[in-house]
């Protein structure tokens, strides 16, 4: 009897490797659909925040106003595919490219493409030259440059401050200032009136003297014509 179920006890635990490993075999394989779903990560070096999405939104890239798409991995492979040069933001392979400097702890900007890799540190956080052309080397020099950054504006913000007080005291001092422009104006209009009303007189003084010189110069005419008649008769 025990000979006899030696072979149904073997049959058995076949029989539940089987159907252990067709359970396996489907996990398996699922497993492997979806690491081969999954893409690697795009390289987004260069790319300008405001336009990751685009970068991210799905499997395919577009470039040229959508007359281009392209797999994600041609994004920075060193080959301009797209006229407008999206495809390439982190090399020098498109010559009308731009590459984003994020510049953490700095002041972000935008360079043209031509300057990436070309052994030259124009971003503090030396994201421009991950490919240490003839070996170089960038420092991180980020944080120095916003502290001095920083150390700038609160500079400019302070004189800013002091202009915006000196503005309004001369707003409040205005009105004290404005009365006394106006008596000085009004000094002076009386002065100039008086001084107008005295050369007026002045002027018909003297006008009034000429006039009676001539009457007294005339009178003398007179009292000479009439002694020179009065001696011929």
């Amino acid at each position: 009897f025990a000979a006899r179920r030696l072979p149904l006890l073997a049959a058995t635990a076949a029989a539940a490797a089987i159907v252990l490993l067709l359970a396996a075999t489907p996990a398996r394989a699922s497993e492997g659909d979806a690491g081969g779903s999954s893409r690697p990560p795009v390289n987004l070096l260069g790319v300008h925040p405001s336009l990751l999405a685009s970068y991210r939104a799905s499997d395919r890239f577009s470039c040229d106003d959508g007359r281009v798409v392209l797999d994600p991995s041609k994004i920075n492979d060193e080959y301009c595919d797209c006229a407008d040069g999206m495809d390439e933001p982190g090399t020098s392979a498109c010559a009308n490219g731009r590459f984003h400097c994020r510049n953490r702890g700095g002041e972000p900007k935008d360079l043209p493409s031509s300057r990436v890799n070309d052994g030259v540190c124009d971003c503090c956080d030396g994201s421009d030259e991950v490919g240490r052309v003839g070996g170089v080397r960038c420092e991180k020099t980020c944080a120095a440059a916003g502290r001095k950054r920083r150390a700038e504006l609160l500079e400019r913000l302070k004189l800013a401050k002091g202009g915006v007080a000196k503005r309004r005291a001369a707003i409040a001092a205005a009105p004290a200032a404005r009365a006394k422009w106006s008596a000085e104006v009004a000094r002076l209009q009386n002065e100039r009136d008086a001084k107008k009303i005295a050369a007026d007189a002045s002027e018909k003084l003297k006008d009034d003297a000429d006039e009676r010189a001539k009457a007294l110069e005339k009178e003398e005419e007179e009292e000479k014509a009439a002694a020179a008649a009065d001696e011929e008769e």
